[in-house]
């Protein structure tokens, strides 16, 4: 309660500073937007390991199972649904606490 309470505060004080006209907005933008952005990038490059048509970890799984290789990114519907698949990976435990 404390934690969402003091992040609600100081995000709402942020943002009706930042609507004011003020210099340099975009880079404060910015700099206040990198800590939201860095765990999707971080979920995105691991996946992308994992999912290496050549040496990827997906692929060994699927091998273990006799299963031949997928080309994860390498076709747009393939693509999509591997998007997809990581996405739901990725949001699926913050539906869980909401």
């Amino acid at each position: 309660v404390v934690v969402v309470t003091l992040e609600f505060l100081l995000g709402f004080g942020i943002a009706m500073l930042l609507n004011r006209k003020i210099k340099a907005k975009g880079v404060f933008y910015t700099i206040l937007t990198i800590p939201m952005v860095m765990a999707p990038v971080a979920v995105g490059l691991i996946w992308r390991v994992f999912l290496h048509p050549e040496l990827g970890v997906m692929n060994y799984m699927l091998s273990l199972l006799m299963l031949p290789p997928v080309n994860w990114l390498g076709s747009e519907k393939v693509a999509f649904w591997t998007v997809v698949m990581v996405d739901i990976w990725q949001q699926v435990s913050f539906m869980i606490l909401i």
